[in-house]
């Protein structure tokens, strides 16, 4: 949807001291990084649906004084895109340069990373999304600016990696999306690279600067405001954390893509003989038409969602716990959103199961929130978050090597969703209640929820024909049993599991005696003594 960049052939170094790279006098076209050589020219590009991005004066000409702004006007059309398949999203419109023009149709990048940040001075009447365009990209949130404001942004500040993006960037660009039959005038005035280019910073954005214009303003855990991106009346659409525009909608998803490439595997890596394909299942099974449906009919008050997990999935040599969920895109199409400025989540629920929430992102985190019979806020600060843990590539599915420890900072930086998942015991189900979903508090204004401790493991009940036991954070499980000389008799379960599960233990074939199980996950190990009678 953003105007798309062609393969990068060049890189060329930038050294670090500041300079201003277009003002409005210059008209359409920029200076180059280097300072030697001239840059490329302005564009402007809209949607499928007749959004437009005019420029005052004209073709992008120069303006008569340094005090008269590049005035660009984003007027969006009248209807959402309705893509062939997914969910329709909003109109957009945007404008931007490059530093150089491409050469056998490939952009020509410069490494703008040593100037460790980009100024500008402009007003628009609406927040509007900054991009760096290159090899790779990272966005940042430009909040709205009833006067002639000037802001320098870091690299630390854009979402994923910016000073990555600012290594090999060819373009930055301005982008307005919001409802259809909306608009929004952007002034600018200037361009820099560096902190000091743009002269006097009235208005600075640091790393830890929120999107959309709220990282000094406290979202409130009741009602309709900033930070609030999910309400029953809301439907299936929710806000963005301006709390005025919409944002992105629910989705479900479940764990039919991992059966059907366990089920197409090689018997060495998948036991399809053992494989169920039914996918786990989430009821309302439509997003779209069932959400606002359940909110409705439980008086507004909340939409409940039925999660169901199927029967494991037989990879080799662990199984896969099965997994089934609903999320919420923050914006639609999803794009990463600063969220740093809040103190963490606040979701208002009521559940019959510990479930996972999850925030993907950059990178990814998530917590449990516990079991909870009544409706209850809890208030999730991001210390309390887990990072993803490190997971080889699977050739499988594809999924990529993951490496440890991702800071919680990556994460937040850049959010896309917030994921409520169930799974671990094989054909069990949840009961998940949702009343609100926000972004809260700003610093130390929130209070932390009492979770249950992080990596709970527990064996829960030892029976003559299986164990039961319970693991928290979807880790990878081990349970074996033991006899009083220390041979192992049995490996009753190897695979990864979330919640409470069971494993079915066989005694015929095995005398009277005194057995241990040893249930490890991690550095974790938990045993149990059994008396076997006969």
């Amino acid at each position: 949807m953003n105007r798309l960049m062609g393969l990068v052939i060049l890189g060329l170094g930038v050294a670090a001291h500041s300079q201003v790279v277009w003002t409005s006098t210059q008209g359409s076209q920029v200076k180059a990084p280097d300072g030697t050589t001239a840059g490329d020219f302005w564009y402007n590009y809209g949607d499928p649906v007749g959004s437009t991005a005019t420029p005052t004066p004209t073709a992008f000409a120069a303006t008569t004084a340094a005090t008269t702004p590049l005035k660009i006007v984003f007027a969006l059309g009248a209807t959402q895109i309705t893509p062939a398949t997914g969910y329709p999203y909003n109109p957009y419109a945007g404008a931007g340069f490059s530093w150089a023009a491409k050469v056998a149709n490939a952009s020509v990048p410069f490494d703008i990373s040593a100037k460790g940040s980009v100024c500008l001075t402009y007003s628009s009447t609406a927040p509007l999304t900054m991009s760096l365009k290159g090899t790779t990209s990272a966005d940042y949130t430009l909040p709205a600016a009833a006067t002639k404001t000037t802001a320098s942004i870091a690299w630390s500040s854009f979402t994923t990696d910016g000073a990555a993006a600012a290594a090999t960037n060819a373009s930055i660009q301005w982008q307005f999306q919001a409802t259809p039959s909306t608009s929004d005038t952007f002034n600018i005035y200037q361009v820099g690279l560096g902190a000091t280019a743009c002269g006097t910073v009235t208005a600075s954005s640091s790393s830890t600067a929120s999107s959309s214009s709220v990282a000094s303003s406290s979202a409130s855990t009741t009602g309709a405001g900033k930070g609030v991106v999910w309400l029953p009346a809301y439907g299936v659409q929710g806000k963005q954390i301006d709390g005025t525009t919409a944002g992105g909608y629910f989705y479900s998803y479940n764990d039919k893509s991992s059966r059907t490439a366990c089920a197409a595997a090689a018997a060495t890596v998948c036991n399809a003989a053992t494989l169920d394909t039914t996918p786990s299942s989430v009821i309302p099974a439509d997003m779209i038409t069932g959400l606002p449906a359940s909110a409705a009919a439980n008086g507004g008050q909340f939409a409940q969602l039925i999660l169901t997990s199927g029967t494991a999935i037989p990879y080799l040599p662990y199984s896969w716990a099965s997994y089934v969920g609903v999320g919420l895109n923050l914006i639609d199409p999803p794009v990463a959103v600063n969220v740093s400025g809040f103190a963490g989540v606040c979701v208002t629920y009521s559940a019959t199961q510990p479930t996972q929430m999850g925030m993907s992102a950059t990178t990814a985190a998530s917590v449990t929130l516990p079991a909870s019979k009544t409706l209850t806020t809890a208030q999730l600060l991001w210390n309390q978050w887990d990072t993803v843990a490190a997971k080889p590539a699977n050739s499988i599915t594809g999924d990529p090597a993951v490496p440890a420890s991702y800071p919680i900072k990556a994460a937040i930086l850049g959010a896309k969703d917030i994921k409520f998942q169930f799974g671990g015991a094989a054909n069990t189900s949840d009961t998940l209640n949702i009343a609100k979903i926000a972004f809260c508090g700003t610093g130390t204004t929130a209070t932390a929820v009492q979770l249950p401790s992080k990596n709970l493991l527990a064996i829960t009940s030892v029976q003559a024909d299986g164990i039961q036991f319970h693991a928290e954070g979807n880790q990878l499980v081990t349970l074996e049993v033991f006899n009083t000389i220390g041979k192992r008799v049995g490996l009753l379960y190897q695979g990864f599991a979330h919640g409470d599960a069971s494993a079915a233990w066989s005694t015929n074939h095995l005398p009277a005696g005194i057995y241990m199980f040893r249930l490890q996950a991690g550095s974790e190990i938990r045993t149990a003594k059994f008396v076997l009678n006969r």
